[in-house]
């Protein structure tokens, strides 16, 4: 998963209540709580589905990033540590 938008301490500081729905009409979850991919994803434009810890789904796995990516940067570390 990719996340580039800087976020202030305050846009945060309440998540934990903020992402399982609990916060006002005006919150928004701004930490990423990403589908399973083994999940199917509605089509009604509901979004109200809960992972198993209670946290609302609002992002998606990108596939490229967790394929191709994301093993190219773990083996590049590997090889600055070695």
């Amino acid at each position: 998963m990719l996340h580039t938008k800087r976020m202030q301490p305050h846009e945060t500081s309440n998540w934990l209540s903020v992402c399982k729905g609990n916060g006002s009409k005006w919150d928004t979850c701004h930490v990423g709580i990403s589908w399973a991919k083994d999940l199917r994803i509605p089509t009604s434009g509901k979004t109200d589905e809960h992972n198993e810890d209670g946290f609302i789904y609002n992002c998606f796995v990108n596939e490229r990033i967790e394929e191709y990516w994301i093993p190219k940067l773990r083996k590049a570390l590997n090889t600055l540590s070695s």
